[in-house]
């Protein structure tokens, strides 16, 4: 499991394989990919090809629709995102089904049960789907992914907003929970 710092948001990259043994409507997609990374925010903004200052603070201090971002990939995460920095996270294997079912859980299903699809990602083999939960400023894809952790019993405060802060804590944690894997870009 690795943490991977895009500047303002923390992507959580877990196994493909169980992501598609969890939610098998992602099987097909994943099969061949080894990891997927995951982010959670403001639906609109996240999506935008062009973001602008309305998007921005709209999608702080209004409450608006989620998203995740899935974004299939092989072979070692350091050298997909070999631009950014990329954080190797230590979970206990008896904690790590409560990380996942917290990404599981986080996507909305239509009717039949399947996530709901709204679009190509950003980069490589990626996927937006609908997401559960609301953004704004107190709730981000930084907490989103604070609380996946708090969920395993990783030290970590679950209110975590913003980016610096949470891999503040990420780096506190080394060398026992974490290490990083490459420096910051």
């Amino acid at each position: 499991m690795y943490a991977v710092n895009h500047g303002k948001h923390v992507g959580l990259v877990i196994d493909a394989a169980d992501l598609a043994m969890a939610l098998s409507a992602l099987a097909d997609p994943l099969r061949e990919e080894e990891y997927v990374e995951i982010g959670w925010g403001d639906l609109r903004y996240y999506q935008a090809e062009k973001k602008n200052l309305a998007m921005s603070l709209s999608a702080l201090f209004l409450p608006t629709a989620a998203v995740l971002h899935v974004s299939a990939f092989r072979g070692p995460p350091e050298l997909y995102f070999s631009d950014l920095e990329v954080i190797a996270l230590r979970v206990e294997q008896a904690d790590y089904p409560a990380l996942l079912s917290h990404v599981v859980d986080s996507f909305s299903r239509g009717e039949e049960g399947d996530p709901i699809l709204t679009g190509p990602g950003l980069y490589g083999k990626s996927w937006f789907y609908r997401a559960e939960g609301a953004f704004h400023a107190c709730n981000t894809c930084n907490t989103w992914m604070a609380r996946g952790l708090a969920k395993t019993g990783y030290p970590i405060f679950r209110r975590t907003i913003t980016s610096s802060g949470l891999l503040k804590q990420l780096r506190g944690n080394a060398p026992d929970l974490c290490f990083q894997v490459t420096e910051p870009g």
